[in-house]
């Protein structure tokens, strides 16, 4: 940008940009002045606090940190940064990133939106594309066409639809949602309704006076407190099936009806498919939403299920990866050739989707080479394992079928009574290291796998506690 223009401006002044053609970028950071930098075509009028622009260039404006801001309408793509007055903004062709903003009223955002930290209200009401908002301090309420990821909210939830899948975490008041594919909730600490086309992941602390009531048209997974105080009303198109729960039964079919403690919590779980509710022992509200024993209990829970198929599941789960970013793949593709015919003919901008295309895929390819490749090398090691296993399980049997030799004896001196060596504890498998538990769980914050596939990845790659020594 080779052209500069400063207005002179009260600590809290209005901006309202009518129109950008090209892509906008506005930070808070000038203490009494607005700081326009662009190309070419710049029109600027100043009426009391207020400053209306437009330019047909991309735009760099720098402004006080408690301005105000309203944007009619921009063509590019749009990056707000640390300004905490009020925002409205209308219409956004390209992506939004929005980072330390006041309160938010959002109308249409035809591409991808992120927003890290909101210290008011959050209104958006549409997303093209996908959705990640980290940290809101007040009301958040919510629309996607494409996935929809929302944690750290102060008060209430709202996602009036998500049309892919939603996942939603850390919320301090109640949550009310619809999604068209898979869900999860994981510590939603007030009255809970959701709707999901496909599978829920549930992770609820269920205190006392919490309502929660979930209809999901696959499967419905559910992890509450061993300790919870709940009235569960459950229906399946297939088996309910309770784990580590203090309950007279462990599989029912269909429908389901019991109370666990005094009853203080309900919930009321409906799902097309098959319905689990598992245990989590040590878990107060408020905790890691993956548990503190997050590496041991999966792996007791899934036990020897895998077994001598460690490297099929690594290798299936790294295939489940690959096809979640082709379709993500498919999606942004269509929405880039949706978007480069409605802008027309203009070679500018569709030299920008189409870069945007190329780049999309390569980074695609590569996150489809690096799932394959690890999942080749864990399936090389899981079965090394497992062979291991094999064997020392059938030379312990076979130590069972015979009487054991007596153990050597130590003398430590003359004279000195004889003390046998202590049996050696059985050989543990080795556990999964930091870096990939790191890897799993970062993979998991970022929506690349859902909680369960990563519950069933420890597993498979021998996350399990070691067994205690005898």
């Amino acid at each position: 940008m080779n052209k500069q223009q400063k207005i002179p401006t009260p600590v809290t002044p209005t901006l309202i940009i009518e129109t950008i053609s090209g892509d906008l970028v506005i930070r808070g950071g000038a203490p009494s002045e607005v700081q326009i930098d662009y190309d070419e075509e710049l029109e600027v009028r100043v009426e009391e606090h207020k400053i209306y622009l437009h330019c047909n260039s991309d735009c760099t404006i720098t402004a006080p940190i408690a301005s105000a801001l309203t944007l009619q309408q921009a063509e590019g793509d749009v990056r707000i940064e640390s300004i905490l007055g009020e925002l409205q903004i209308e219409e956004i062709n390209g992506d939004a990133q929005l980072h330390n903003v006041g309160a938010l009223k959002l109308e249409q955002v035809h591409g991808d939106l992120v927003l890290q930290k909101a210290e008011h209200d959050v209104q958006i009401e549409n997303v093209g594309g996908d959705a990640r908002i980290n940290g809101v301090q007040g009301n958040c309420v919510a629309s996607s066409d494409g996935d929809l990821s929302l944690q750290q909210v102060a008060h209430n939830v709202q996602i009036e639809n998500a049309g892919g899948d939603a996942r939603i975490s850390n919320v301090q008041g109640n949550c009310n949602v619809t999604a068209g594919g898979d869900l999860s909730l994981q510590q939603v600490l007030g009255v809970i309704k959701a709707e999901a086309g496909g599978d829920a992941t549930l992770r609820l602390p269920l205190q006392a006076g919490a309502a929660c009531q979930v209809e999901a048209g696959g499967d419905i997974t559910c992890r509450l407190p061993e300790s919870a105080s709940v009235v569960i009303q459950a229906t399946s198109g297939g088996e309910i099936e309770l784990k580590r729960l203090p309950a007279p039964m462990r599989r029912v079919e269909h429908t389901l009806a019991i109370t666990l403690g005094a009853g203080d919590a309900a919930l009321q779980l409906t799902a097309g498919g098959d319905i689990k509710l598992i245990g989590q022992s040590g878990e107060p509200a408020g905790a890691n939403p993956f548990g503190s024993d997050f590496g041991a209990s999966f792996g007791a829970e899934f036990g020897q299920e895998f077994g001598a198929e460690f490297g099929t599941r690594a290798a299936e789960f790294a295939q489940q990866v690959a096809g979640q970013v082709e379709r993500q793949m498919e999606h942004l593709v269509r929405h880039l050739d949706t978007k480069l015919a409605d802008f027309g003919s203009s070679d500018e901008i569709a030299v920008r989707v189409q870069e945007k295309v190329q780049g999309a895929m390569r980074r695609a390819e590569e996150k489809i080479a690096e799932a394959m490749r690890h999942a080749e090398e864990r399936a090389r090691t899981a079965e090394e394992r497992a062979a291991r296993a094999a064997e020392r399980q059938e030379r312990r049997s076979q130590w069972r079928g015979a009487p054991p030799p007596r153990p050597p004896h130590v003398v430590h001196a003359p004279h000195a009574p004889h003390v046998p060596h202590a049996p050696h504890a059985p050989q543990a498998v080795t556990p999964i290291n930091e870096d990939e538990r790191r890897m799993i769980l970062r993979m998991v914050s970022e929506g690349k796998i859902s909680v369960e596939q990563a519950d069933q990845l420890l597993a498979a790659l021998g996350g399990q506690a070691k067994p205690a020594a005898q």
